[in-house]
């Protein structure tokens, strides 16, 4: 009886945080790969390679929440120093909900993805902040003011990005995006370079998805990109709205979901500021396509749900210089 009230209390404060340890969510995602190319510069190299990210979120109060992200990535065989070895923390932001009247307020290390993701699909690294505003329930508007701090622009600095993305909801089954943005020392071009797209996702039926983007800058040559996608998912159904990878054409939680998509990208040397979807920005060094020549390609994919959270996905790329052989 002599130690009753501190015990309670004691029991009080060990519940409490019991309570806010059980609201922290801890989650691993792992890819391992092969990839193979075949081009001129390569020469037929191949790796194995692999990627591990940790997620952590937890909630600050009922409006605002953490949530980080750490990550490490090499190729097999390589140790912990060889060459593309990577270990960082990519994510780190807070979101606040409601705050002075704005729905979604993103402040700190983040992603920046908008519309059918040809122009904006940066996963990580993004350090600035971001709004989200719902009209209604058809229209959402994007702005933000991001410094990318993993996408060094030749050897000058990164490039600080700012914009505004809109989105229109027409049905279920049809919408469209238009948007502006500048980006600081985007290939070498000193100053600002002004972007602006426009694009669109229609379904053609239960599980057919067709989309496309387009995307032009101010620069005074080799200004225009566009890419266009056609997808299948024969098991759910799951409605796309974005370029796969960075959207997913199946639906993890469903094992055994399939699908198959058949993507054309077209993209002069000027045209991008190196912030999209990642099968696209990333083509022309694999394929040994200098970034000054543009490129252009196809890209088809089959994506399994092997189980559930257990995904395959195997993806075949034919992609070109816009100048040279």
């Amino acid at each position: 009886a002599e130690f009753s009230s501190e015990l309670n209390n004691l029991g009080v404060r060990v519940g409490a945080l019991e309570k806010k340890v059980s609201n922290t969510k801890i989650d691993a995602e792992l890819l391992t790969g092969y990839q193979k190319f075949d081009s001129k510069d390569n020469n037929g190299a191949s790796d194995f390679n692999y990627r591990l990210r940790l997620h952590l979120s937890a909630p600050v109060t009922d409006t605002i929440s953490f949530n980080a992200r750490l990550q490490g990535n090499n190729k097999f065989g390589e140790g912990r120093t060889g060459t593309g070895s990577e270990v960082g923390v990519t994510r780190a932001y807070i979101t606040a909900k409601n705050v002075i009247g704005i729905d979604n307020v993103y402040l700190g290390r983040q992603s920046l993805a908008t519309g059918r993701y040809l122009l904006w699909a940066q996963t990580e690294n993004m350090d600035g902040i971001k709004v989200v505003e719902n009209f209604g329930s058809k229209t959402t508007a994007t702005a933000f003011y991001l410094n990318n701090n993993a996408l060094t622009s030749g050897t000058v600095k990164p490039g600080a990005a700012r914009g505004l993305n809109v989105d229109y909801v027409f049905n279920k089954g049809f919408e469209m995006n238009a948007g502006y943005a500048s980006v600081d020392d985007v290939n070498n071009i000193a100053g600002q370079t002004k972007f602006w797209n426009v694009g669109a996702s229609y379904e053609l039926s239960k599980g057919w998805n067709l989309l496309g983007e387009y995307v032009e800058s101010n620069a005074d040559t080799d200004s225009k990109a566009y890419a266009a996608q056609l997808s299948y998912n024969w098991k759910s159904g799951k409605r796309q709205k974005g370029f796969y990878s960075w959207e997913k054409t199946v639906n993890p939680l469903i094992a055994h979901d399939q699908a198959v998509s058949f993507s054309y990208f077209n993209a002069e040397a000027n045209s991008l500021a190196g912030f999209g979807n990642g099968d696209f920005k990333t083509l022309n060094s694999g394929a040994g396509v200098p970034s000054t020549e543009g490129w252009k390609g196809y890209m088809f994919s089959y994506t399994n749900m092997v189980a559930k959270n257990v995904l395959f996905d195997l993806r075949y790329y034919d992609v070109k210089s816009k100048t040279s052989d």
